[in-house]
């Protein structure tokens, strides 16, 4: 019986993370800008993100941004930082 308990506290703590990601990425339901209806666009606390797999320079990777109505993005502190790889 002990075991069963355990296992269950277990799953409802699964659950409870589950529910909380959830939450957490239907809050941008309501804040979505045009760019994140797109498929390749990324949701990230309020703002649109998209990774290109495309090499280019800063310039042209400056333009293709522009032609999609975006800014190039240029990580320096914030919360941004989150998305470097160590």
């Amino acid at each position: 019986m002990s075991s069963s308990l355990s296992d269950l506290k277990h799953s409802v703590g699964l659950l409870r993370s589950s529910l909380q990601t959830l939450s957490y990425k239907l809050s941008f339901t309501n804040l979505l800008t045009p760019g994140c209806t797109e498929s390749d666009w990324i949701p990230f606390r309020n703002s649109c993100y998209l990774f290109s797999h495309d090499t280019m320079n800063w310039t042209k990777a400056k333009d293709y941004c522009e032609e999609k109505g975006a800014l190039l993005l240029k990580i320096e502190a914030g919360s941004e930082k989150e998305w470097v790889r160590p």
